[in-house]
């Protein structure tokens, strides 16, 4: 790139610096009077591309076929109120991390995204993702085992019903800790 020789340019990812554990959780899950493990999480904002109409269709496709055994949706955005679908508005760094840590799955619908940064925390924090099929979400996660990631097409709402429902029924796992490894150390901090 202008002319720069290769071993010149050094690529620096996006450094992920995890909380580890679930930093006051029982705290932030009693808030929001949601179980550990059984609730599916959306870190996203109401912004077009981040694809919540589709998600809560698809959701509502699911928890339609469940009924109350269906899992809430969680979400970090004010979306007002439906069946199922608990809307949180703005976490702090720790009360996001606390409810990605004990989630029973992500759920990451972009239509697009530049780095997809919450697929990653997912994986980091041994949770299992379901992602629309999209470069950066791909790119994020490569080289972690799929038994734990669910990629989907960002429009297809019966395929993303279907996988809210796999996941409910154990058929994708939490990532390995040597997933869980390849992720941290790939995205960790960089002292330049």
């Amino acid at each position: 790139w202008l002319a720069w020789p290769d071993k010149k340019i050094e690529v620096i990812l996006n450094p992920i610096e995890p909380l580890y554990g679930s930093i006051g959780a029982e705290e932030v899950l009693e808030r929001f009077n949601i179980e550990k493990g059984r609730y599916f999480l959306a870190l996203a904002s109401l912004k077009p591309h981040k694809n919540l109409a589709m998600l809560f269709a698809s959701y509502r496709k699911y928890h339609e076929s469940m009924g109350h055994a269906a899992w809430p949706l969680v979400v970090s955005a004010n979306t007002g109120r439906e069946p199922g679908i608990v809307s949180i508005g703005n976490l702090d760094g720790p009360s996001a991390w606390a409810l990605l840590h004990c989630a029973g799955a992500l759920v990451s619908p972009s239509l697009y995204e530049g780095f997809g940064r919450p697929v990653v925390e997912a994986v980091v924090s041994g949770v299992p993702v379901i992602a629309s099929d999209i470069e950066p979400h791909r790119e994020g996660l490569m080289g972690v085992a799929p038994q734990c990631i669910i990629f989907l097409a960002p429009q297809d709402e019966r395929a993303w019903a279907k996988a809210f429902a796999r996941v409910q029924k154990g058929e994708v796992t939490r990532p390995l800790e040597s997933d869980r490894s390849l992720i941290s150390q790939r995205y960790q901090p960089v002292s330049v």
